[in-house]
């Protein structure tokens, strides 16, 4: 990009050389490996991130429906508790009162 004073049509300044950035034409830089590497980087650990907080919430899932199985399963047990100790005390009875 030539500087102002060749954009003018004059020779360049003394002390200036090469182009001249001017105010609101800014030349970004190419992209370059590292800054590739660095985008992968990112995008990586952002994808890691988002598994990670996927696999907590796949965790969470599973352990509240554990915790609801073993509450079901107590449940039962102590049905089966309760039942079986009102059997026995049935069957003691008639065999203690005949007929």
């Amino acid at each position: 990009m030539p500087g102002l004073d060749e954009q003018a049509g004059c020779a360049p300044s003394p002390g200036t050389a090469g182009p001249q950035i001017v105010p609101g034409n800014d030349i970004k830089p190419k992209a370059t490996e590292q800054d590739g590497h660095q985008e992968n980087q990112e995008l990586l650990s952002s994808t890691l991130q988002e598994y990670q907080d996927l696999q907590d919430l796949l965790d969470n899932q599973n352990n509240k429906k554990v915790a609801e199985l073993l509450q079901q399963d107590h449940e039962k047990t102590t049905d089966n508790q309760e039942g079986q100790e009102l059997l026995s005390l049935t069957l003691q009875d008639s065999l203690n009162n005949p007929g």
